[in-house]
């Protein structure tokens, strides 16, 4: 059926398959928006190096943040 169908000549009982047939797709489409999501945030993760794979994710410093400073002055 396209947009331009005439709703008007459909009967109730084909109003409410055709209904239900949007809701499947509807389902099936938010979920594949959740299966993409899911992977682009896999995707846009930074990857894992020496230095931080034991942290998570958010705790690692990020790519253009300036480096950490030692504000210690060592003891002799």
């Amino acid at each position: 059926m396209t947009a331009a169908a005439d709703l008007s000549a459909l009967s109730h009982a084909e109003k409410d398959v055709l209904i239900l047939a949007l809701f499947e797709r509807l389902d099936a489409a938010e979920a594949r928006v959740a299966a993409l999501e899911a992977r682009v945030a896999e995707l846009t993760r930074p990857p894992k190096t020496p230095r931080n794979f034991l942290q998570a994710a958010s705790t690692g410093q990020k790519p253009n943040a300036p480096a950490a400073r030692c504000t210690r002055t060592p003891t002799a």
